[in-house]
């Protein structure tokens, strides 16, 4: 990552491949740790906050590294599981931004990214239920949805709700392709 001089804000998620257990996921700027979290298997996301004084050192690029254990110890020694091989995890989103951009990334619910070379155009499935998670920045956003006629998928209009918490900003029941845009106020 380049070195800089002010706190950034950086996306990290993926996917935990395996079974249980948990992964326990290190962070390190130039071998020091500046995040862990601790994924169950499926898909996780997180916003981390990166202070400046991490991205000090010697170099235009402080080294960034992501590894993947199995649970810890108390003490913060890996424990071994099964065999002692590492959780499989996969990094499928990334973005360091900062502080005053906004971010998003795709959480729970969605399927992996698709691309029609021919076309140009990419996108995602997502299943009954899909969260969008977003670092306003501290204004507001607007979501934007496009998708394709569900009718020849689903039979009948699903209805596509937009909540933040348990606030409903908007429905709709698209019959044909369709469009949107929802205001997200940055207080939601």
């Amino acid at each position: 990552m380049r070195r800089r001089a002010t706190d950034v804000i950086m996306t990290l998620g993926g996917r935990h491949l395996g079974g249980d257990p948990p992964a326990n996921i290190q962070v390190n700027l130039d071998d020091r740790p500046i995040a862990t979290m601790v994924v169950s298997p499926g898909f996780f996301l997180d916003f981390v906050n990166v202070p400046a004084a991490a991205l000090a050192g010697e170099g235009r690029y402080a080294r960034l590294t992501v590894t993947a254990r199995g649970p810890a110890a108390v003490a913060g020694r890996p424990e071994p599981v099964g065999d002692g091989t590492a959780p499989p995890v996969a990094i499928e989103q990334f973005n360091l931004q900062s502080p005053d951009r906004v971010q998003y990334g795709f959480d729970d619910g969605w399927y992996e990214p698709e691309y029609n070379p021919r076309t140009a155009l990419s996108w995602r499935w997502m299943s009954e239920r899909a969260v969008v998670r977003v670092y306003h920045a501290g204004r507001d956003v607007a979501l934007r949805l496009r998708g394709e006629s569900p009718l020849p998928y689903l039979g009948e209009a699903p209805r596509i709700r937009v909540s933040v918490g348990d606030r409903v900003l908007s429905e709709l029941a698209p019959t044909a392709d369709f469009a949107a845009e929802v205001a997200i106020p940055a207080m939601s």
